[in-house]
């Protein structure tokens, strides 16, 4: 395990929470292109809401298992808010604290991300197509859901004169959904759309003599690579020490 300091700053879903505990995928300057990751066409899954991780096994390799994580519509009203926020910062899941991640394979396991409204039926043309796919018969794509952004949701960009066209915000992060389409919410439902490796596990320490809890060095006996991350803005102080469990929160 190794110590670090530093901020991710604000994300779609907020900011980091004390006591955190994260699943990771970092950005490297000779990396894939995110387009590499995602799903096109998503995935459909017959799921309702889920907060805690869930581990299957990998159709392919019986010896192999992935997690899926939930991406709620709440902090990510459009597939496209976390995809870019992805695409500048990595990705950054809260899991429980205490989830085991035996049943997992560093350096080969990935995250699955879902969100409620990334499967639609809907065919119309993409801004862009992550995959570059051109069927003969046409297909929903992913890239579309740019277009889709100000109908299911997603925060509009303010400027002084009020409300950019087709810019919208996610945490600290702004992006254009060129040509707009209204849809309906009933037109999507849940679905796959990302598929990341996880890089390294963080812990977002409570003070500067936190070491975490005692499962993230049975997490760096399993070969996974952890971070107790410092950051002054986030430590818990006396008062904030006798509010409560950080893990009743939501986080990113």
């Amino acid at each position: 395990m190794r110590r670090v300091s530093g901020s991710t700053g604000s994300r779609g879903c907020g900011s980091r929470k004390a006591g955190g505990v994260y699943l990771c995928t970092g950005l490297a300057e000779e990396g894939l292109p995110l387009s590499h990751f995602m799903i096109d066409p998503v995935r459909s899954l017959d799921l309702e809401a889920f907060r805690a991780p869930i581990v299957f096994k990998d159709p392919y390799n019986e010896n192999l298992n992935h997690v899926l994580i939930w991406v709620g519509a709440e902090h990510y009203p459009s597939p496209a808010d976390f995809l870019v926020e992805c695409q500048f910062k990595g990705a950054s899941r809260r899991i429980p604290a205490e989830f085991d991640l035996s049943d997992l394979t560093p350096g080969a396991s990935r995250m699955v991300l879902v969100h409620p409204k990334a499967f639609t039926k809907r065919i119309d043309e993409p801004n862009w197509c992550p995959k570059d796919i051109h069927p003969e018969k046409p297909e929903p794509c992913l890239g579309a859901h740019w277009r889709y952004a100000g109908a299911l949701g997603s925060k509009p960009k303010r400027g002084p004169d009020g409300d950019i066209p087709e810019h919208f915000v996610v945490g600290d992060l702004s992006y254009r959904g060129d040509g707009q389409i209204e849809v309906r919410a009933s037109e999507f439902s849940p679905g796959a759309f990302l598929q990341l490796p996880v890089t390294h596990i963080e812990y977002q320490a409570k003070d500067v003599k936190d070491d975490g809890p005692d499962v993230l060095k049975k997490h760096d006996k399993q070969g996974w690579r952890v971070d107790i991350v410092d950051d002054p803005g986030v430590y818990v102080s006396p008062a904030r020490a006798l509010g409560g469990d950080p893990d009743e929160e939501e986080g990113v």
